[in-house]
């Protein structure tokens, strides 16, 4: 992990630097998105992870319930 983030610290602006010239490098900057497109997503995420937590304690409280032998006993149930 250590060597991992010193390896992408270590790298930075230039994440991958090209052999053949500086120019086709990627760097940190001419990779990210644009100012818009990063506000937009900001506003995406807040609205819909409140939403997707909120849909998975929903469907652990619907199906943490365990299963008895009264609820198999029913021919329905099969």
């Amino acid at each position: 992990m250590a060597c991992t983030f010193f390896g992408v610290i270590g790298l930075f602006p230039s994440l991958f630097p090209s052999s053949i010239d500086a120019a086709f490098s990627l760097t940190a900057f001419n990779a990210s998105s644009s100012p818009l497109t990063l506000k937009i997503m900001l506003i995406v995420v807040l609205l819909f992870i409140p939403v997707v937590l909120a849909y998975q304690v929903w469907a652990y409280k619907l199906f943490s319930v365990k299963v008895t032998d009264e609820d198999l006993a029913h021919e329905e149930m099969y």
